[in-house]
């Protein structure tokens, strides 16, 4: 009994270290799963940081380029302004000069005017010295009368030219 009582514990033992020897095995694949798995898992953290940091790059790139358009937009806005400005300001001042050659224009056109009607002032006088003196001195204040108003009106256009 003692040799079946040893031999049963020599199997024991055997057994013990055959299933120690599995559990060893076991483990150590099991370590090796977790090592493989850890490092997969590294793999995939480092993957997809790399892939953040491209698109925060990508997003800066595109939020810089953005900023940019902005900015020529908004200086190509200030630049059609001032563009615009400036031709308002030329139409304005082609405006204002046709106003003053209009009247200017029509200043000449009076001016002749008051010529025409002092000659022709003259040849009444002349023709008419002896018959219509009263007349005559009539048609010479008319003749006066417009050259004053001539005058007047030349002098506002002149005041409007100044100013």
């Amino acid at each position: 009994m003692e040799k079946s009582v040893k031999l049963q514990q020599i199997r024991g033992i055997a057994r013990q270290k055959e299933v120690a020897a599995k559990l060893e095995t076991l483990q150590q694949d099991c370590e090796k799963k977790v090592s493989q798995v850890i490092r997969e898992k590294d793999d995939v953290i480092t993957s997809v940081r790399k892939e953040r940091m491209g698109l925060m790059e990508g997003n800066l790139e595109s939020f810089a380029k953005v900023r940019a358009l902005g900015t020529q937009i908004r200086q190509r806005q200030t630049e059609g302004k001032e563009k615009n400005f400036n031709k308002i300001q030329e139409l304005q001042k082609q405006e204002w000069l046709n106003r003053e050659q209009e009247w200017l224009n029509k200043v000449s056109k009076m001016e002749e005017e008051m010529k025409l009607l002092i000659q022709q002032y003259f040849e009444l006088q002349r023709k008419h010295q002896t018959k219509t003196r009263p007349r005559w001195q009539r048609m010479k204040e008319k003749a006066k009368e417009t050259e004053k108003r001539l005058k007047k009106e030349r002098k506002e256009v002149e005041e409007r030219e100044e100013n």
